[in-house]
């Protein structure tokens, strides 16, 4: 999901967004961090009509995101005391953070409403008998039952070559040579 996320973040900087990730201890400390940055950029002779607005996710949500758990994005508009609000309405920037998180393909949810924030939905890990599985499907690589040696059972792989499954796939194997064949199957 990191990459995806990444790529997404990117994305909103390239439509005029502030657009930061693990920034700040909480919602109200990132969005006044955010509008001093977008006040500096101003000062220094950006135009306030290029800056569409900003997002991010402050460290408590970064500690659910590492623990494998959804979190939630904060979007919207600035609002300096210096130059008035900097940015795009709050739903037109939930609609353009939520365009560029589907272009970089992160699972998302909201509702449309600006008063809500977008909820990063987590993609649960798979065991490595799935990714295995998961893996050896986009490989080509047929997969089957294997009820094996040292009561392993699950998934595996008969093949000639070792090397065409280990490299298919970032799973721990281990294999048994069959005479002819080999079994490949996750540890």
């Amino acid at each position: 999901m990191q990459d995806n996320l990444n790529k997404a973040f990117r994305l909103m900087r390239k439509q005029g967004l502030l657009a930061r990730q693990n920034f700040s201890c909480c919602g109200n400390c990132g969005g006044y961090e955010l509008t001093v940055i977008a006040e500096k950029l101003i000062t220094s002779g950006k135009a306030k009509t290029s800056i569409r607005g900003c997002c991010f996710y402050h460290h408590q949500d970064n500690t659910s995101k590492k623990a494998g758990h959804s979190f939630y994005l904060r979007y919207g508009p600035m609002d300096s005391i210096k130059y008035g609000f900097i940015g795009l309405p709050t739903a037109e920037v939930g609609l353009l953070v939520c365009s560029c998180l589907t272009e970089a393909g992160v699972k998302f949810e909201w509702d449309g409403k600006a008063s809500t924030c977008i909820l990063v939905v987590a993609t649960p890990k798979l065991s490595n008998y799935d990714q295995f599985k998961v893996d050896m499907k986009k490989a080509k690589l047929k997969v089957v039952h294997y009820n094996g040696r040292f009561s392993y059972e699950g998934p595996a792989v008969f093949i000639s070559s070792i090397q065409k499954v280990v490299s298919a796939t970032k799973v721990p194997c281990q294999w048994d040579n069959l005479g002819k064949d080999w079994v490949v199957y996750p540890k």
